[in-house]
């Protein structure tokens, strides 16, 4: 019978949690294995395919069955993984040496030939991540144990983008016999128990005896992921020992304090207003600079801030957040609440009476468009909302209003930017553009740390010169767990990766 200390202990435990002890959790046995841990999810994985999944989403429900090529640390930087080392001959190659003696689940040899089908169907997937991949013309394997790409320019986030989904390498039995949507292969810690899982409510995950890094890498037999329907079905799950970590959110998160429960914050990502008609082509008043000023001091981050996401988060003037080498913090500042200001500028660039804005949103968004409207409103700026629920980013693609909102990630300026600040990103649906972004972009290739950072704060300095944007406030990813469960939240990501996950004692 598969082990569990979970639900002996779920109802002994739920009292004396909720009472601020320190509750359920799977804890060693006498031989210093443990048990099983449960953790806690909203959105269902929809595909195993690392490549068809979503990078921002997904990976700590793959990283069980996955090793990527290059291990991002918690810290920021990178470490070997299944690649063992790699370098940089040209600014357009990139060469890696890969483990040895490594073979997947299934026993097919880990080897060039196998990193080159994986990298080579990142574009003929075409997953929601491939365009961080688009640099790379070619993959040719050099010898069996080293892979080399060719780079059509220079790209300085191959490391970042190898150590999350486009660097998982599957099992290429699994991808020629088509089946790795729902029976995932790799070389990693974990494999699944498919008789133990139901798509779509849970997945169990058990150790991999052959693992190359040996049975003490990871110190859980089975992770137990279980979908829950909303915030507080997952807070209530780890109150009553159900499970030991969770994705948590800024309006249980006090309750989840009160109950006992670790509360781990990270800022993640920037949330705001893109105001992507900055030319005026649908909406002539956003053409005018002082208008996408004015925008800016007519709202009160501070009051939105605690409204909406309860305080979890901090106001912000800059689309860069603090966790990128473009973050200036001599910036902040730059807009202060001043509706009286917004008025004037608004009248100067011919608007006295204000005028109408529709601005797209997507489901999570509700509160913050609210929030919203009342100041734009206070300036005589009417907001209409296109309230797409699952068509957000086809709508924004499309181009449907000239403002959306976002809660935009901020980690890898390099490969994320250019999707929406040039002509040819997804999310640039009118194809604005400064020549001199472009240029300061194009000379990021090839600089040094230091030298990229000077460039990406002058980028940011535009940017919040011309009020590309509305920032708002910096949002934190919230996960809960229990007190003798260690979790970590990795730079930039917006789940725990399991690569933390220990007994804290």
């Amino acid at each position: 019978m598969r082990r569990t200390l979970l639900s002996a202990l779920a109802v002994v435990m739920t009292g004396a949690l909720l009472a601020g002890c320190s509750g359920s959790t799977a804890t060693g046995s006498a031989e210093g294995a443990t048990d099983e841990l449960g953790i806690a999810v909203i959105g269902p994985l929809t595909t195993y395919d690392p490549i068809l999944s979503d990078s921002g989403v997904a990976p700590w429900m793959l990283q069980p069955v996955y090793d990527q090529l290059i291990r991002y640390t918690v810290d920021g930087g990178f470490e070997p993984n299944l690649a063992t080392s790699w370098e940089r001959p040209s600014d357009l190659e990139f060469v890696m040496t890969l483990r040895e003696g490594v073979t997947f689940s299934d026993g097919t040899p880990f080897n060039a030939e196998a990193v080159k089908e994986n990298l080579d169907r990142v574009a003929t997937a075409a997953g929601p991540d491939a365009s961080l991949f688009s640099k790379v013309a070619s993959v040719t394997v050099v010898d069996d144990s080293t892979v080399s790409l060719a780079l059509s320019s220079p790209d300085p986030s191959l490391e970042l983008t190898l150590s999350k989904n486009l660097g998982m390498m599957a099992s290429p039995a699994a991808i020629d016999g088509g089946t790795l949507a729902t029976a995932p292969v790799g070389t990693g810690p974990y494999t699944l128990d498919a008789a133990d899982s139901l798509t779509g409510d849970h997945w169990t995950f058990v150790r991999n005896p052959d693992y190359w890094g040996g049975a003490d890498a990871f110190p859980y037999d089975e992770l137990r992921f279980k979908k829950y329907a909303d915030a507080n079905a997952v807070l209530n799950a780890v109150r009553a020992g159900e499970v030991q970590i969770a994705y948590g959110a800024a309006d249980t998160a006090d309750a989840a304090k009160s109950a006992g429960l670790n509360v781990i914050t990270a800022e993640t990502n920037t949330v705001g207003i893109v105001l992507s008609d900055r030319d005026g082509t649908m909406l002539p008043a956003l053409g005018d600079v002082r208008v996408r000023q004015a925008l800016n001091f007519a709202i009160d981050r501070e009051a939105i801030l605690n409204t909406v996401a309860l305080g979890y988060g901090t106001v912000t003037d800059q689309w860069f957040g603090p966790q990128t080498a473009g973050y200036d913090e001599a910036l902040e500042g730059t807009y202060t609440y001043d509706p009286d200001r917004a008025r004037k500028l608004l009248a100067e660039a011919g608007y006295p009476n204000g005028f109408e804005m529709a601005i797209t949103i997507p489901p999570i968004h509700t509160a913050l468009i609210q929030a919203i409207q009342g100041y734009f409103a206070q300036v005589g700026v009417t907001v209409t909302i296109n309230d797409s629920q699952a068509n957000f980013f086809p709508d924004v693609q499309k181009g449907v209003t000239p403002a959306y909102t976002l809660q935009n990630a901020q980690l890898d300026l390099f490969s994320l930017a250019p999707n929406i600040l040039f002509p040819g990103g997804l999310q640039n649906p009118f194809k604005s553009e400064s020549t001199e972004i472009s240029d300061l972009y194009a000379q990021i290739a090839t600089a040094t740390p230091e030298d990229a950072a000077e460039k990406w704060q002058k980028i940011n300095g535009i940017l919040t010169e011309e009020a590309w944007f509305v920032p708002i406030y910096n949002g934190y990813t919230i996960a809960y767990a229990d007190p003798r469960v260690n979790v970590e939240i990795w730079p930039g990501m917006s789940t725990p990766w399991i690569y933390s996950f220990a007994p804290t004692s």
